[in-house]
């Protein structure tokens, strides 16, 4: 029911923090100044932290950084190894900065082939004055492959999101890169046997795993899940996975199909008059 009378309520007018340390005989301002201001760096003096000397506070970021005198040469392939670079700063550098190995005289001349391997370059480095050549190519080869790891990167990274050979294309063409291989085919099969081969691994070790947690017994307890390439039920493509009670990991993984592909033979059979 509602109320019999209704209250209105005013809005509370308020000054924080009144009264504080306005006056300046009541020891407050005593009690501020008896910290001094460089406590701060003092501590950081002692932990061997850098000391700031201008009058700015450094920022969050810059307090997030640890190691802010290490120098590049310190930290170089600890993380990506593949860069973006233009190709006129490149040449700009060869031709200032770095002299040749037999004449020591700078002006190196930085040029292309023109025919690549997809986003494989090779590049010539030549010397004007002693006529030094040298041949080099932007990415290195895969192991017991002739493939060139730039190029399966690519094909890789095209399949994680779901694109293809046109979306590589496209996204060269917006990069100014050059060219994605053509045969995207050749990569998808070597791709596939090394994630299949990855996969059978990482099963086998998450049987071994789950067999030590369930004391040697290879009686396991499984969650069994399954999922369909395209929503509701008009895929023809589903996936099943068993994944293990004790670890959590997936044990085992099986594709299913409900269409049936026929390899189509050319007939041996010759009609005899």
């Amino acid at each position: 029911m509602p109320r019999a009378s209704t209250k209105v309520f005013k809005k509370r007018r308020g000054v924080f923090n009144k009264g504080r340390c306005n006056k300046s005989n009541d020891g407050c301002g005593e009690s501020n100044s008896a910290v001094p201001k460089n406590s701060a760096d003092e501590k950081n003096s002692a932990d061997g932290a850098k000391l700031y000397t201008n009058e700015t506070e450094p920022s969050t970021s810059e307090r997030k950084i640890v190691n802010m005198d290490i120098s590049y040469s310190d930290e170089a392939f600890s993380g990506f190894r593949n860069v973006i670079v233009d190709i006129n700063l490149l040449a700009c550098v060869f031709f200032e900065a770095v002299k040749c190995i037999k004449c020591e005289k700078t002006g190196l001349r930085l040029h292309l082939s023109e025919s690549n391997c997809g986003e494989a370059v090779k590049f010539h480095l030549k010397c004007p004055s002693c006529k030094y050549n040298y041949t080099f190519f932007n990415s290195k080869k895969c192991d017991s492959s002739e493939n060139y790891e730039l190029n399966t990167r690519l094909v890789y990274a095209m399949r994680c999101i779901g694109k293809g050979a046109e979306s590589a294309m496209m996204f060269c063409g917006i990069m100014n890169l050059p060219p994605p291989p053509t045969k995207f085919s050749k990569y998808n099969h070597i791709l596939l046997q090394a994630t299949r081969e990855t996969c059978e691994h990482s099963m086998a070790e998450a049987v071994r795993e789950a067999v030590d947690e369930n004391d040697g017994k290879r009686d396991l307890a499984v969650a069994v899940d399954g999922s369909w390439q395209k929503r509701g039920f008009s895929s023809k493509n589903g996936l099943l996975t068993d994944t293990s009670v004790d670890t959590g990991k997936v044990i085992d993984v099986e594709v299913f199909q409900n269409i049936v592909f026929v390899r189509t033979k050319p007939s041996i059979f010759k009609i005899v008059r």
